[in-house]
């Protein structure tokens, strides 16, 4: 049996505990990940993090933690999340990335999720509504 040392025996207790720590932190958040064809070749890197990570399903913990966050790709450069308007990167797959969309939409620095409705700030008697594509005014369809 191979001989380990107490440190590094520590080392990997406290990482795992950290990692753990780290997952169950994500239980509450009411998240779904679709799976969504994207290029994400012209991402502006003021909205989305770029993170170095080797597995996908880190990459969807640390998108899932973001509450902003409505897109994350996972590909041989590792993870890109962020906030993004998806019809600016609906289209053919960046080759060797996994996307991922989930119906989030932001308001008066607040996060909406699918389905959910607040009053239009210009138009108090109609309601804006949290689709795939952004906020959308109920009374017309138009996008907000």
């Amino acid at each position: 049996m191979p001989k380990v040392s107490v440190r590094a025996t520590v080392a990997v207790v406290t990482f795992v505990i950290s990692l753990l720590d780290f997952c169950a932190s994500t239980e509450n958040i009411p998240r779904k990940w679709a799976a969504f064809s994207a290029n994400i070749t012209g991402l502006s890197s003021s909205n989305v993090s770029d993170v170095d990570v080797k597995e996908e399903i880190l990459c969807s913990i640390l998108a899932t933690k973001d509450e902003k966050a409505n897109l994350f790709c996972f590909g041989p450069e590792g993870c890109v999340f962020g906030h993004v308007y998806l019809p600016d990167v609906e289209g053919e797959q960046t080759p060797g990335y996994n996307c991922y969309y989930c119906h989030v939409c932001l308001h008066d620095n607040e996060t909406l999720h699918e389905g959910e409705k607040v009053p239009d700030t210009f138009c108090p008697n109609l309601n804006l509504t949290c689709t795939k594509r952004g906020l959308v005014n109920q009374a017309d369809g138009g996008f907000q």
